[in-house]
């Protein structure tokens, strides 16, 4: 099952929460079959979201059938 994007870009929509629980804005490659964020000046990531807005018109994540990935809210470990 892969992993890609709508439009051939990088994944959009995803930001990470500091250990203060701040979210940031975070880059997001494909590499695989796994989306990799780039933690950017967070030092200690406590959790990960994508699509987290009442309209994320520029998700772009979806399987290889071209169906979107849900809208999500993960901790970390």
């Amino acid at each position: 099952q892969g992993i890609t994007t709508k439009d051939g870009k990088e994944p959009q929509t995803f930001e990470i929460a500091d250990a203060k629980g701040k979210w940031h804005k975070a880059s997001a490659s494909i590499n695989g079959d796994k989306v990799q964020l780039a933690l950017g000046s967070v030092k200690a990531p406590k959790a990960v979201r994508y699509a987290w807005h009442i309209n994320p018109v520029t998700a772009n994540l979806t399987n290889q059938s071209g169906l979107p990935a849900s809208c999500f809210t993960a901790a970390l470990k």
